[in-house]
């Protein structure tokens, strides 16, 4: 049980931030609890915690959630707009990342456990460096980012499908790179983190529903633990990383979330 409240909590934090939480329980599990399990049993524990990080952006997003449904409901046209659609958004993002991410993992068996991390470090490095870039540039520069919900495309819904879809794997953190395309599309920094976590939702729901059902069917008390504990910590943190957006400038914002990747890259 301590275990889980362990895990549990680690998930709370770090699914929000640029590093890769699945990577982190993974290693937390092998290298302080001593787990055999094989690479897909861990991956499945791990999409387990990410429950109660899914309730927590459902709870903190609630309204924003009822007002994409009513809305696509009354004018069901409106999904391939060219102007914007945040329902068409999140739709092209789930399917994509959906089943290229279904497809990744399946193959994920045939791989070992060092060298889809060290791909996924390599990655996050790379992408760090070049928010660090982006947000340098941007410290002095009239133009920052100014895009909303309302001018999600099918275009920023094929290109963040394909990046959220890569974060299937252990070792490519879903928040840092869905952010940071969010970013380099002009989105605002709160936007961005906002966007990212509405694009978790439909994603951890189906990837818990579809890959990881026998699981759900065997959850126990030390499981809910950590699951409760990760929706908690989860919802804090959703709390705070958007206060933080909002607080500090878009160009300093960047950098500091490049240098976090940076690091996670290194100390990953």
């Amino acid at each position: 049980m301590f275990e889980m409240f362990i895990l549990g909590f680690i998930q709370g934090i770090t699914e929000w931030l640029p590093v890769s939480s699945k990577a982190i329980l993974i290693l937390t599990k092998v290298n302080f609890f001593g787990s055999t399990d094989s690479l897909s049993e861990l991956i499945e524990g791990a999409l387990l915690l990410h429950i109660g990080t899914f309730f927590s952006a459902l709870v903190y997003f609630w309204k924003d959630i009822v007002v994409i449904v009513k809305k696509t409901i009354s004018s069901p046209k409106t999904i391939l707009s060219k102007k914007g659609s945040l329902a068409g958004f999140l739709i092209c993002t789930t399917i994509l990342s959906g089943g290229l991410g279904f497809l990744l993992l399946s193959l994920a068996d045939n791989l070992t456990q060092n060298s889809v991390e060290s791909t996924g470090k390599i990655i996050t490095f790379l992408t760090g460096i070049l928010l660090l870039g982006t947000g340098i540039l941007q410290l002095n520069s009239k133009s920052v980012g100014m895009r909303t919900e309302k001018d999600a495309t099918i275009k920023d819904g094929i290109i963040l499908g394909l990046t959220q879809a890569a974060a299937a794997l252990p070792g490519f953190s879903r928040s840092g790179l869905t952010v940071s395309a969010l970013i380099l599309r002009k989105f605002t920094k709160v936007e961005a983190l906002r966007l990212s976590f509405l694009m978790s939702l439909p994603i951890i729901f189906l990837g818990n529903i579809l890959l990881n059902f026998s699981e759900i069917k065997n959850i126990d008390t030390s499981h809910l633990v950590g699951i409760v504990t990760a929706f908690v910590v989860g919802l804090a943190s959703i709390k705070v990383l958007l206060l933080i957006a909002q607080k500090i400038n878009f160009g300093k914002f960047v950098i500091l979330f490049g240098l976090i990747t940076i690091l996670a890259a290194i100390i990953g």
